[in-house]
């Protein structure tokens, strides 16, 4: 076979577009590791923008103090709440975000990653660096998403959502339920550029879920006897229902893009689909999938609201009943049945 067909056969690759001077900084961490570390995430940055959209970052911080860091970054937009991170005794700690940012009237991305992060790109154990280098991926492909929306929506994206969502209902209901699409596209998206033998979206999730079940039924318990206020249930509720929906959203995202079985990828969580909880978390798929489809093209807004219907669904299901006051009040009814306070 001659130079030439050798050359003809090989398949050019895309090229590197990410904004000039782009950088890395690393921030309360030895030199050396420093330099290897940011080099490792310079490549992996560089080789993906072959193929996603990655010229809207805006760079990266790796800072030892990670939750600090990630409180202090400008958002460039009014109003924003600082962002937090997951600090959870059974769940674990946040390790990582892609904050979207405004810069020059722009939605960008701001990446934050934690020391966690540092410790497995830098681990001599082949399978701890590859967890790294696809967590960095993941962080990467929130940015892609992010230069979706900033495509299909401009500016509106970065709005408060109460003043894209005026009806209380619908805000309270997207507050706990918008957090499954960000990881659904994250995990689709990286999945094809970071294998693993063991996903760990199986173990994420299973975990997620079966804490979400054991503290809605014992919090729902505590409230019926009088031992905590309603207030302290709706704040077990939400906070455990957003977890285990954005872990949902890396299970399915993952199922998706791999075009697998659940029983076959994710053997822990699949029978956890046969419980009541795990069928209303189910129905969030197809709604993902159609959002998915239209990914890039969104008209507006609201095609994200259709997250609401199965998070409702499930609301009502778990005998949480939402209404709204003549005062424009969000109204929960949770009644007591045998089968609660048991």
């Amino acid at each position: 076979m001659s130079d030439t067909q050798n050359n003809d056969e090989i398949e050019e690759q895309p090229p590197v577009n990410l904004p000039e001077g782009l950088q890395v900084q690393m921030q309360g961490f030895e030199e050396e590791l420093s330099r290897t570390v940011g080099n490792d995430i310079a490549a992996i940055t560089r080789e993906l923008s072959r193929y996603l959209p990655l010229n809207n970052l805006v760079g990266f911080t790796v800072a030892w103090n990670y939750h600090e860091t990630l409180a202090n970054i400008d958002r460039g937009i009014d109003g924003a709440i600082p962002a937090t991170a997951t600090n959870d005794e059974e769940l674990g700690e946040g390790i990582a975000m892609a904050l979207p940012v405004v810069r020059d009237g722009m939605i960008k991305t701001h990446i934050v990653l934690g020391p966690h992060i540092v410790g497995l790109i830098a681990s001599e154990n082949e399978l701890e660096r590859d967890q790294g280098y696809k967590l960095v991926v993941h962080e990467l492909a929130h940015a892609a998403d992010h230069a979706a929306k900033q495509q299909a929506l401009g500016l509106i994206y970065t709005q408060q959502p109460h003043e894209l969502i005026p009806d209380p209902k619908e805000l309270y209901i997207w507050e706990l339920s918008h957090c499954i699409w960000d990881e659904y596209y994250a995990s689709r998206v990286s999945a094809p550029f970071a294998e693993e033998e063991e996903p760990f979206e199986d173990e994420l999730f299973s975990n997620a879920y079966i804490t979400f079940r054991d503290r809605l039924r014992e919090a729902r318990r505590d409230y019926h006897w009088g031992r905590i206020s309603l207030d302290e249930f709706l704040q077990v509720l939400a906070y455990n229902l957003r977890i285990v929906l954005l872990s949902a959203g890396y299970l399915f995202g993952l199922l998706d893009a791999k075009e697998s079985e659940m029983a076959e990828i994710a053997p822990r969580s699949a029978s956890l689909f046969d419980e009541p909880e795990g069928q209303m978390i189910s129905r969030f798929h197809p709604v993902l999938l159609d959002i998915w489809e239209r990914r890039g093209e969104w008209d507006s807004f609201d095609e994200f609201l259709a997250l609401n219907r199965p998070a409702e669904n499930m609301l009502n299901d778990l005998d949480c009943y939402l209404s709204t006051t003549n005062d424009n009040q969000v109204y929960i009814d949770i009644p007591a049945r045998i089968e609660h306070v048991s």
